[in-house]
């Protein structure tokens, strides 16, 4: 399920990410957000991790101003 965002307001979006495995298996991770609740609505990247393999959670913190309201982020 999606959250309604609104323009002009500030969010911080924090998260923690990790793979079980190190460099057996890579994994993917992208953040963003879009105007609806579905993969390709979600136009406005907001973080890109192409290869995961730290077992070790990393913990993130990004922050942003999305210009349109009802939007979701996912």
């Amino acid at each position: 399920k999606g959250l309604n965002l609104t323009a002009g307001t500030y969010y911080r979006l924090k998260f923690k990410y990790n793979n079980d495995y190190t460099s057996l298996y890579a994994e993917k991770l992208k953040v963003a957000y879009g105007n609806a609740n579905n993969a390709t609505a979600m136009t406005n990247i907001l973080a890109d991790y192409p290869v995961v393999y730290s077992t070790t959670p990393k913990t993130m913190s990004i922050d942003f101003t999305p210009s349109s309201s009802n939007i979701n982020i996912k």
